[in-house]
């Protein structure tokens, strides 16, 4: 990774935040971005040879900084010897120096300036490197090469003498874990450098050729290496470093395609597959298939890359290269929420790598898993607990303070957080974590209530990290900030870096922020975590603008992209309240039809939502409309998101009224019954008494029934429905035989009926059968009269006909009961026709027999048998 960050950068930062970069435990908010105090500039260079001592001659080097040196480490290179010392801290791009000594041991320094540290290496005279012991203290930095016995020992003797004030070695020390390969102190393999072993040259041409791609890949001249190498794989396809030049040509082609890896994928792997092939017992063949798998792994093609990190592991199961397959097997594996897995290979690693590096590397993972799994605290631990161990390991593996910082967010500690993120991004600010990092740095400051900080840091990802997924997150909290107010107040301007060099400004609203981090996303990445947050957002914020249609699309859009979110609990808030907003608009509007129409068009939103509020406006919409068995249906389905005491009276009804109508008695007197116990004042109480009045009465009850019709009246005595109560209870009176009783309510509901003009003629029809019941026929004509005159069906006017004509015969009113017959005799219906044509010639005939008995002498047989017949 190439990591770099200019003067002015740093000055831009610098002029954003007031806060301190401290040790991890400390906790500071009084200087700035980047620490000043730190040492980024060497001042002067002293070099001393000391007299002869026990050990020979010792050479004395002490480099003044302008700063404290905060953390460094050193290592050993050969061919040509020299000692490589890293500071550890934020740097100019200032230019590389060479310095000139005259010294017993040295023959020169060189210092560069790298992203996140200061490289200064000492060449040595001669084929070998002295022992030599390494101390710091303030900004100075001394080296003694020379000291007696051991490198180890020198630096014993060194530290003791410094009093704990630096630790150095001459031992290879490996700052951080990179892709390809993480040398191991106890198992001393490493491909690379064997494969770039100098031989002995014995004058031979394959020899010649051999050592001339060495010194080539040395040098880092990677086009000339593989040019080298395939002459000599050409020449020699058989020779003495066929082995080795295969395997050293795939290396040198990765090397030389570093920038573009993707576009030389099937090449690559080409060249690696070839080499496997030739040697398949080869000792670097488990590097190759390791080399294979992290090929796949920057295509993202991760089952791919798990098969080969398995082959390598197939192979060998305890050296560096299985160390490497292990840890990004982790990697995919977290990355796929494969965690358990992931949790399982660490432990393993942990058990069994327990010298450093590898042991610090494992821990890390293991602590990396745990946040993916939500266990902050135990993830902290682990990371604290290196960083305590040993305190320059936070530089040497920058991800310690990475995560530090990214699980103490999550535990709310924003200040530790801001510290540790600002430790990472002090020292890596152009790692591949920077935007995001950066990011969360805001995070920490709008989490405290500094908007305005929060505001500046986001802005600053923006412009420095355009097009990135910390300058998404950037744009969505600037919009989560315009929507609390906190922008206007702040007066932050939000500006949208567009490419190189043009700048997007006036992106006003949080809308038009979402709209356009879902448009980028949408054509880069559509299934990425931060479209569904912009699509999330985009939902609430259509809702607050009152464009309920609008989130809801929105909303569906957002569950049909990532399935995932249904289970979210902010997801189904916003489908409850959208849905609900929605519908509550509609029904003001009267829009029944439409609200019904959303429901079936969007079952599984209102699934989701799992609220009874939007069902029950599904349901009473329905009721509007006269679909009753669709919205008892609608309200059964929300019954089982309410208790007893929630359900409202018009689903306990409308309830009851279904389970009446399929013969459910029971089950509709249990609702009838909670209308009466928990919504006594409402309109539905009179009603559910009536209900049940009429249950009781079918049940056999009449005299309870009559009971219950009574308290229906007492509750609505001024209701126009109390017409068919009064009915009902007389009906029930006249089942108990309460004759006189049902008499006196019949005609109470018959005043009230003709009061009221009620236009429904069963009423009247009810009234009149009534009255033929309780022998009263002349009222009963006048009901039937009342209903016949409000029917309009031709039918049910026949029918009434023939109650009349009921009447009529009970009052011996023969002419009014013929003439009537004689009018449905001409009726257009020929049933009713036929029948009525029947019953007058029967009342014909019963008329002529009563005449011939009245002229036949009394006793006479044929006088009875007329009798009889009539």
């Amino acid at each position: 990774m190439k990591l770099c960050i200019t003067k002015s950068r740093v000055l831009l930062i610098s002029s954003l935040f007031l806060l301190a970069v401290p040790a991890l435990p400390a906790a500071s908010d009084s200087t700035l971005l980047f620490d000043h105090s730190l040492a980024d500039k060497l001042l002067s260079v002293e070099t001393k040879d000391m007299p002869p001592a026990k050990g020979g001659y010792q050479t004395k080097v002490l480099l003044t900084w302008n700063g404290k040196i905060p953390g460094y480490a050193n290592k050993v290179l050969h061919d040509p010897a020299r000692i490589v010392i890293d500071i550890f801290t934020h740097t100019h791009r200032f230019k590389s120096r060479t310095i000139a000594v005259n010294s017993r041991h040295l023959k020169g320094l060189r210092l560069g300036y790298h992203p996140g540290k200061m490289r200064l290496v000492l060449d040595i005279k001669g084929p070998v490197v002295p022992s030599f012991v390494a101390s710091s203290h303030g900004n100075k930095l001394r080296v003694i090469l020379g000291t007696q016995g051991s490198g180890g020992q020198g630096k014993a003797q060194a530290a003791k003498r410094e009093k704990g004030r630096g630790k150095a070695t001459n031992k290879a020390l490996f700052i951080r874990y990179p892709k390809n390969s993480m040398p191991s102190k106890w198992v001393r393999i490493d491909l690379e450098k064997e494969l770039i072993q100098p031989v002995a040259d014995d004058s031979k041409k394959d020899t010649a050729l051999f050592l001339k791609s060495l010194s080539a890949y040395r040098q880092q001249k990677w086009r000339e290496a593989t040019s080298n190498l395939n002459q000599l794989l050409k020449t020699y396809p058989n020779g003495r470093y066929s082995e080795k030049g295969l395997f050293l040509i795939a290396k040198s082609y990765e090397k030389l395609y570093s920038g573009s890896v993707l576009a030389h994928f099937l090449e690559l792997k080409g060249y690696y597959e070839k080499a496997v092939r030739r040697f398949p017992g080869s000792r670097y063949a488990a590097c190759a298939l390791l080399a294979i798998g992290n090929l796949y792994l920057e295509a993202k093609g991760y089952h791919e890359a798990l098969a080969y990190y398995s082959l390598v592991l197939e192979k060998d199961t305890t050296s560096t290269q299985a160390f490497h397959a292990f840890v990004q097997k982790i990697r995919i594996l977290t990355l796929k929420k494969r965690l358990k897995e992931a949790m399982s290979i660490a432990e393993h690693l942990v058990r069994n790598y327990p010298a450093p590096p590898e042991a610090i590397v494992a821990q890390i993972e293991m602590a990396k898993v745990l946040y993916e799994m939500n266990s902050f605290k135990k993830s902290l631990r682990i990371l604290s607990r290196l960083a305590r161990a040993k305190p320059e390991n936070v530089y040497l593996y920058p991800e310690i303070a990475l995560y530090v910082g990214r699980n103490c967010v999550q535990l709310g500690q924003n200040t530790l957080a801001r510290e540790n993120l600002l430790r990472f991004y002090n020292t890596y600010p152009e790692a591949k974590e920077s935007d995001v990092t950066l990011a969360a740095i805001g995070d920490t400051y709008r989490n405290e209530g500094f908007t305005k900080k929060a505001s500046k840091a986001y802005q600053l990802v923006l412009k420095l990290y355009p097009d990135t997924e910390g300058a998404l997150i950037s744009l969505i909290r600037l919009a989560e900030i315009k929507e609390q107010g906190n922008a206007a107040r702040e007066q932050v301007r939000i500006i949208r870096p567009i490419g190189p060099s043009k700048t997007e400004e006036g992106i006003s609203s949080p809308v038009e922020i979402y709209e356009k981090v879902l448009g980028d996303l949408l054509e880069k990445d559509p299934k990425h975590p931060l479209a569904e947050l912009a699509l999330f957002k985009l939902a609430v914020l259509y809702r607050k603008k009152k464009q309920f249609d609008k989130s809801l699309r929105t909303l569906q859009e957002l569950l049909r992209k990532f399935p995932s979110a249904s289970s979210k609990p902010e997801t189904q808030y916003a489908l409850k309240a959208t849905i609900s907003a929605l519908l509550s608009e509609k029904m003001k509007a009267g829009k029944y039809a439409d609200i019904v129409n959303t429901y079936l068009k969007g079952k599984e939103l209102f699934a989701l939502a799992q609220s009874p509020g939007p069902l029950l406006s599904v349901a009473r919409a329905s009721s509007r409309l006269g679909l009753e068995d669709f919205a008892a249906k609608i309200f059964k389905k929300a019954t089982l998101l309410l208790t007893d005491k929630e359900k409202p009276a018009d689903l306990l009804f409308t309830l009851a009224k279904e389970d009446f109508k399929k013969g459910y008695l029971a089950e509709a007197i249990s609702n009838l019954d909670q209308i009466i116990k928990n919504h006594h004042a409402s309109k539905y109480a009179s009603s559910a008494y009536r209900l049940k009045g009429e249950i009781f009465l079918k049940q056999g009850k009449p005299a309870q029934a009559a009971e219950l019709f009574s308290e229906a009246l007492g509750l609505d005595p001024q209701s126009s429905n109390n017409v068919g109560t009064l009915v009902e209870k007389a009906r029930a009176l006249a089942d108990a035989n309460l004759v006189a009783e049902a008499l006196q309510t019949l005609k109470t509901a018959d005043n009230l009926r003709a009061g009221c003009h009620l236009p429904d003629p069963r009423i009247c029809e009810q009234i009149g059968n009534l009255y033929l019941r309780l022998g009263v026929p002349r009222k009963a004509l006048s009901a039937f009269n009342a209903a016949l005159q409000k029917e309009k069906n031709e039918k049910n006017k026949i029918l009434l006909k023939l109650l009349l004509g009921k009447c009529y015969r009970a009052l011996n009113a023969k002419k009014e009961y013929l003439a009537l017959f004689e009018q449905i005799s001409r009726a257009a219906d020929p049933f009713w026709s036929r029948v009525a044509e029947e019953r007058i010639q029967e009342i014909r005939f019963n008329s002529e027999l009563k005449k011939i008995k009245r002229l036949l002498p009394k006793g006479d047989s044929t006088r009875a048998w007329a009798g009889k017949k009539s």
